[in-house]
């Protein structure tokens, strides 16, 4: 989402005097404490206290703003933390809770460029909150024509990038060429001995300059990479296969236009090469992975190739650039495992089985990937409940698949599916939607299944906890509908020795 816009004062602004504990008064008191705070937000990392940081920002720029109205850089840095706090949101936060905060997000960067109009950063991160508006809107039941404004944010989301992109470009270019210039040899010993110094005008002590973060290929590569992103969105939107192709083309043309942003990159810091790199090959993959998906619903038929260019994009960040790239790891799992239930789905359609089939072992080996892959991740992160939580549902996956292989490790594969929803619940016994049902099926299937001795009694009373805690049977329903998890026979236990009353009452 970029940096905050960063307020410097002139020298006699900032001699105050000391003092115990500082208490805000003037905008330009509320501004820089509100860059305080997020800095201290980014430091700590994305636990509560993280959080509260963010908040406390937003509150600080909220104060700002009633006191200037008219100032771009506060509503920018406004907006920005708003939507960084998204990613605290609870797990199962419902959708209609995420859309208010990200529509107060892109009503902050609207204000800003109705300021200023050349706002390039806000119109970046406007193109962003609208493009996560196009994913969320859809999920929110409350809003009946979903999916016509999901398309018009993501087109909005395309066309303001394409603006912010066109502005950072022509800031750009100058300072290329001036670089160009600088190379070349001075025909002339510049030798003189007057004084280089200019006059420069004083700012008055309430004028507040803004500290002006240069243009260069990074801010461009940012751009194209999210540009990508939104055609990628707008690509698996689209009901015509050949339009949407065109669209996923499109992305990759961004992609390779940021690639070449990238050979013209300072190198002076590594980490931020480095970086771009990574941030160009993770969205690449993702916009393969989902013109994989939309060619599996176009044509039925399991796009290999797509799916091979896209794990190689992620294979070379592991490999090439950084062995220990988290998100690499996970996103490669997601891919692995989006290419086994692909592979499964044209078997089901088609009659035939999996076992004894050759392509059919495929499925179980790109599952086996998946699972590995999570594992490397969480050597990495080991008490990340997301990674868990996959860890778990590969597990469940597994077992149930229709092989003799599933059924030689079917026992094992509950036991670590148990383990690893046990782990999520260490730190999170609110995870009413993932672990709590997952430890349930997994004790569940082990008695029902393995014929394991007190499983299906340690099932009930997980399930009996978990509605103590505020489980009910919509969330069983949700599950069954959005998870291969969870089989019917499961699903049915549980309606049927839990909530049966409820059912003969209405």
């Amino acid at each position: 989402m970029g940096k905050p816009k960063i307020p410097k004062f002139s020298k006699e602004k900032e001699k105050k005097p000391a003092k115990k504990q500082f208490e805000p008064t003037t905008f330009e008191d509320f501004m820089e404490e509100g860059v305080e705070l997020e800095e201290k937000g980014e430091r700590y990392g994305d636990g509560d206290k993280s959080k509260r940081f963010y908040e406390r920002a937003s509150e600080m720029y909220a104060k700002a703003h009633e006191l200037n109205k008219t100032d771009s850089d506060c509503l920018y840095n406004w907006g920005r933390v708003l939507f960084v706090l998204l990613q605290y949101l609870p797990k199962r936060s419902a959708p209609v809770d995420k859309l208010k905060l990200i529509d107060l997000s892109i009503q902050k960067f609207r204000q800003a460029l109705a300021i200023d109009n050349k706002n390039a950063d806000a119109m970046f991160n406007l193109g962003q909150a609208l493009n996560t508006r196009a994913e969320t809107v859809q999920d929110v039941d409350e809003i009946e024509d979903g999916y016509s404004q999901a398309a018009l944010a993501v087109q909005e989301a395309i066309s303001i990038l394409e603006e912010a992109y066109a502005l950072q470009e022509q800031e750009l270019m100058p300072q290329l060429e001036n670089m160009t210039i600088e190379e070349q040899p001075d025909e002339e010993e510049h030798s003189h001995d007057h004084d280089h110094s200019h006059e420069t005008t004083t700012p008055d002590a309430s004028t507040t300059v803004t500290e002006v973060i240069p243009t260069t290929a990074y801010t461009l590569i940012d751009t194209l990479v999210a540009s990508a992103n939104a055609l990628s969105t707008m690509a698996s939107m689209l009901a015509n296969y050949e339009k949407a192709v065109d669209l996923f083309n499109s992305a990759q043309d961004k992609l390779k236009q940021a690639e070449k942003w990238l050979s013209q990159a300072s190198r002076e810091t590594e980490k931020d090469y480095q970086q771009a790199v990574i941030q160009i090959a993770l969205q690449h993959a993702q916009t393969l992975a989902l013109l994989a998906d939309r060619s599996m619903t176009a044509s039925g038929q399991v796009d290999d190739k797509t799916y091979t260019l896209a794990l190689e994009k992620l294979d070379f960040v592991t490999s090439k650039v950084d062995s220990r790239h988290c998100e690499a790891m996970c996103d490669r799992g997601d891919l692995l495992s989006q290419y086994a239930q692909a592979k499964q789905q044209t078997f089901i359609r088609s009659g035939r089985k999996l076992d004894g089939d050759p392509s059919g072992k495929e499925v179980w080996q790109l599952y086996s990937q998946a699972s590995k892959s999570f594992q490397e991740a969480l050597q990495i992160e080991p008490k990340n409940n997301n990674i868990l939580r996959k860890l778990g549902d590969i597990s469940l996956v597994r077992a149930q698949l229709p092989m003799s292989v599933a059924d030689k490790n079917k026992q094992q594969l509950l036991k670590n599916a148990e383990f690893y929803y046990k782990q999520v619940l260490e730190s999170d016994k609110e995870d009413l939607y993932g672990a709590w049902l997952g430890w349930a099926m997994s004790s569940w299937a082990q008695g029902e299944w393995c014929q394991t001795p007190g499983k299906k009694g340690e099932a009930e009373k997980i399930i009996k906890m978990w509605i103590k805690r505020g489980g009910h049977d919509e969330i069983i329903q949700d599950a069954y509908e959005e998870s291969d998890c969870y089989p019917k026979a499961f699903i049915d236990w549980v309606m049927t020795e839990f909530f049966a009353d409820e059912d003969d009452s209405e």
